[in-house]
């Protein structure tokens, strides 16, 4: 229940950023009974997500294992010449008859289930070998009809709606077409910073669907996310951070999710060794680099805090204090949202009035800059005894900042651009049909 409401602090968080609150969306009580009823007899749009997301996992699972052998015969009398072009995205359609079949335990109902299925194989290969996420983890948590996942928040008119899974290991999220399609067109290289030696601090996806979610609202995307605050141990603290110092401050200390200029205020610090702080850094760095040269704003780094025990168990992706009285879970996260028409009208707006640079939207190499300065000067401690080279990250990114202009990108394709694109006109088509 804990990780539930912690995860509903996170929700709240999303939604104060842009001055909204809970109570717009219809909140569902956490101790609520779990729906059961199958999809077929799914009565609104979040129960159709809960009663499919189930199917949905055994089916990609079981096929994506069905498939592999046959593919590595394949490739043994072929070779292994890839399928897709570099840049593209696997886009496999499925349809599971009324009654059910062979690749889940359960059943739609008396009605099919037809969905869409992105970068499964590419997001498979990602998670292998990676703890709490492996594609057999994902069937467990996700997969079991008696344990389904729990409503966090909806909006039945926008659609909007967050879940989390019984576990509070993961986050499911429904989103909107443009953001859909352009997690898609960067699904190849996202997955390819992942696998950086570097390392990253990026938030996990770990599955894109789209199913009919009814009620009028239609074809929907959702995203399933590695929960940031995925732990056993109780966050005492969770600040939401972008570096900006204008309107960041919650507006009653009753808010669970504090923002950028509460953490000044509090005298905030991550208490880690000089060189966990120089490869946060360096992580940080090489992140929001490659979130600008896809014209990515708006994203934030969510910083959750523990107190804990020698007894306390640690999860491998926690960042420890020196003093081992404090762990650190640190990720960035709404990675979806591009530097489209609405934002540079916003920022136009706030240059007018004189807080161009310091409101939270601003053009993607100015955000990125600026937040990198945040994370350096108020995040991390002062290790003035470690020299952080940042050469490698300082040469990426000037040339990210030389190269924003020009069209097209070098590490982005053709195939990748255009969805790129595609999705910025439908959001300005959709910006069209409200009058801004």
């Amino acid at each position: 229940m804990q990780k539930m409401k912690s995860s509903a602090s996170v929700v709240e968080g999303i939604l104060g950023r842009d001055g909204r609150t809970m109570s717009e969306l219809e909140d569902i009580t956490l101790e609520c009974e779990s729906i059961v009823c199958c999809f077929g007899e799914a009565a609104s749009p979040a129960e159709r997500v809960v009663t499919s997301l189930p199917i949905i996992i055994q089916a990609v699972h079981h096929v994506e294992e069905a498939l592999s052998p046959l593919l590595s015969a394949v490739e043994d009398v072929f070779g292994s010449e890839p399928f897709l072009r570099p840049g593209e995205v696997e886009r496999c359609s499925y349809e599971i008859p009324a009654g059910g079949c062979a690749f889940c335990t359960e059943s739609p109902g008396d009605v099919c289930l037809p969905f869409q299925a992105f970068g499964v194989s590419l997001l498979h290969g990602m998670c292998q070998g990676r703890a709490g996420v492996t594609p057999d983890v994902l069937l467990e948590e996700l997969g079991d009809p008696a344990q389904p996942i729990r409503i966090l928040s909806t909006n039945s008119k926008s659609g909007e709606m967050f879940f989390i899974s019984q576990s509070g290991k993961f986050i499911i999220k429904s989103i909107s077409d443009a953001e859909g399609k352009g997690l898609e067109a960067i699904l190849p290289s996202y997955v390819s910073h992942l696998a950086g030696e570097e390392g990253s601090i990026l938030g996990l996806y770990v599955g894109l669907y789209r199913i009919d979610m009814g009620s009028g609202l239609g074809q929907r995307y959702f995203t399933i996310m590695r929960s940031v605050f995925d732990s056993p141990v109780q966050m005492s603290r969770m600040y939401d951070l972008k570096g900006s110092t204008h309107n960041r401050k919650v507006k009653d200390d009753s808010e669970r999710v504090r923002k950028d200029e509460d953490w000044i205020s509090d005298a905030c610090r991550l208490a880690v060794s000089p060189e966990d702080a120089a490869s946060l850094e360096k992580m940080h760095g090489r992140d929001t680099a490659f979130l600008s040269e896809f014209s990515i704003i708006d994203f934030s780094v969510l910083i959750g805090i523990a107190e804990i025990q020698e007894s306390d168990e640690i999860p491998p992706h926690a960042w420890q204090s020196v003093d081992k009285s404090q762990c650190y879970f640190i990720g960035i996260v709404d990675v979806l949202i591009e530097y489209g028409l609405r934002k540079r009208l916003e920022h136009l707006l706030h240059t007018v009035k004189g807080v161009g640079q310091t409101a939270s939207v601003t053009d993607p190499n100015s955000y990125a800059k600026r937040q990198r300065r945040f994370f350096r000067e108020h995040v991390l401690p002062v290790c003035d005894e470690v020299v952080i080279d940042r050469s490698e990250q300082v040469q990426r990114i000037e040339r990210i900042e030389r190269e924003v202009a020009s069209p097209p990108r070098p590490s982005v394709t053709a195939p990748a651009l255009e969805k790129v694109e595609e999705a910025a006109t439908d959001q300005g088509r959709r910006m069209s049909t409200v009058g801004f």
